[in-house]
């Protein structure tokens, strides 16, 4: 709790609570047996939340386009659609 910034203004890293992100690496590390770094981690509210700032961060115009696997998750299409890109599929 030390370590968690407190009082009127105060924000977390943007990536999360490096102590969250730690233990995720942790868990990653000893699941997949390769090693994770907290610093690669950053926590989301939600995978669509995630998808939607990843999205944001590489399209910049409507000459843009993102490559989408068939079948796909929903909101790849909406999201891309609604920044203003062009979606390609490719078939799994």
């Amino acid at each position: 709790r030390a370590s968690m910034p407190s009082g009127t203004g105060a924000y977390t890293n943007s990536q999360g609570i490096l102590e969250f992100r730690q233990d995720i690496a942790d868990y990653i590390t000893d699941r997949d047996e390769h090693v994770a770094y907290p610093a690669n981690i950053f926590l989301t509210n939600g995978a669509s939340a995630g998808i939607e700032m990843v999205l944001n961060g590489l399209i910049s115009d409507d000459k843009d386009a993102i490559m989408i696997p068939i079948p796909q998750y929903p909101i790849y299409s909406a999201l891309i659609g609604r920044l203003g890109a062009r979606q390609i599929g490719y078939y799994l």
